[in-house]
């Protein structure tokens, strides 16, 4: 059986083994990070030339932050920011064999599921906390990806008004109950910076007020971080996680409004809300612009809610993309969920968004919203768990036409 190397990059520690093919460790090697990314490639590459062996046959790189997986690209990071190396292929170059990279903790949650705590589940979020924060999720025993710091548990905001995080943003969970937050409240509190997280509970446990101060301090916005996941995650993140599975499953393309909009808000840093509207307008444009472009017999999923758009517009542009037939799934759910949803997203969206001043317009919007009904429609209601067989079989027969 083939084997494999694993590499995990962290703010303080690199790590990297031989694996079997059953998941096992046959030799592991651990080197200091650092924050000079040309000095963690240089070391990751001297642990590869000593783990290799003619039985190796990939190797798997955990990479902290932003990771575009599909395109094996480090786009950005924290406290060991890869961004500007080609860290998969001057790997894949010096060894010969294949490199898949992916944000650390959606790896760690893959392991997770085959081999650990989330063996057997099918909806799982995972936190792990060292040097910083990271998150992961996965629907239907699927990551779920987005842009930006979406899907980065640890950029989850607990306090608007909190400490600036790596990551440009204010009060991430990050700031507040990653291990170096931890050493920052146990300085806070003037106690020795070697007393560990064992002697911290072990204070608590003996009734050390000071002890459960620090503790709380981490523990609480963690909590909420924990909370927020959950609304988020639990049971549907809406139509984004009902377009990305059906892409999943289908291989078609995914064209969603945000994912091209996102990037411009980013290169340009934000924008007023007249700015954001005219933004959202030209990336509707593009979607259609895609669409009309494909060959004949294309298939596309488009993710948008066309309600922000005059329905004249939606058919102008159906016409000019020479669009032929269009399947409908009406995603939905009572306005205060989307606000609690969007509330819980705020601080993982691009300048340039509407903030919480929008939460009532949405919920008005919620209450007017409806199906374009302009041919076969399914009804999703993302309240409830995510029935994806049958969302499958109903397009199956609509494209089959075996109704």
């Amino acid at each position: 059986m083939p084997l494999s190397i694993g590499i995990d990059i962290g703010g303080t520690n690199l790590r990297a083994a031989r694996i079997s093919g059953a998941g096992e460790i046959l030799e592991r090697l651990s080197e200091k990070s650092a924050p000079d990314p040309q000095a963690v490639l240089s070391r990751i590459a001297g642990m590869v030339r000593r783990l290799d062996t003619s039985e190796v046959s990939a190797i798997g790189i955990g990479v902290p932050g932003r990771v575009d997986a599909h395109r094996r690209a480090v786009l950005s990071g924290g406290y060991v920011n890869l961004a500007s190396v080609s860290l998969a292929q001057c790997l894949e170059d010096m060894a010969g064999k294949p490199v898949v990279i992916d944000n650390d903790c959606n790896m760690a949650l893959v392991a997770e599921m085959a081999l650990g705590a989330g063996r057997g589940h099918h909806d799982v979020a995972m936190f792990t906390i060292g040097t910083g924060i990271g998150g992961a999720v996965a629907q239907d025993r699927r990551i779920v990806r987005g842009r930006a710091t979406a899907g980065q548990l640890g950029h989850i905001t607990v306090d608007v008004n909190g400490e600036i995080c790596a990551c440009g943003r204010r009060g991430c969970v990050e700031t507040t109950s990653s291990g170096t937050a931890l050493g920052r409240h146990i300085a806070r509190a003037g106690l020795r910076p070697d007393l560990s997280v064992d002697q911290l509970f072990a204070r608590d446990a003996a009734g050390d007020i000071q002890a459960r101060a620090i503790l709380e301090a981490w523990a609480t916005p963690l909590r909420a971080a924990i909370d927020n996941s959950v609304a988020m995650s639990v049971p549907a993140s809406g139509k984004s996680t009902v377009s990305r599975g059906i892409a999943d499953r289908t291989g078609w393309p995914l064209l969603a409004l945000d994912t091209i909009k996102n990037p411009f808000l980013e290169a340009l840093g934000g924008g007023d809300r007249a700015f954001n509207r005219t933004l959202g307008r030209a990336s509707y444009q593009a979607i259609w612009s895609v669409v009309g472009e494909a060959p004949a017999g294309s298939t596309f999923i488009v993710d948008a809610w066309f309600g922000f758009q005059p329905r004249e517009l939606l058919e102008d542009h159906l016409r000019n993309a020479g669009v032929e037939q269009t399947f409908e799934i009406w995603c939905h759910a009572p306005g205060e969920v989307l606000a609690e949803r969007y509330g819980a997203r705020l601080g993982q969206r691009p300048a340039g968004h509407p903030g919480a001043a929008y939460i009532p317009e949405l919920i008005e919007l919620a209450r007017r919203a409806e199906p374009l009904r302009r041919g076969p429609l399914f009804d999703v209601d993302t309240t409830k768990p995510i029935d994806f067989d049958a969302i499958m079989a109903w397009l199956r027969a609509m494209m089959t036409g075996d109704v």
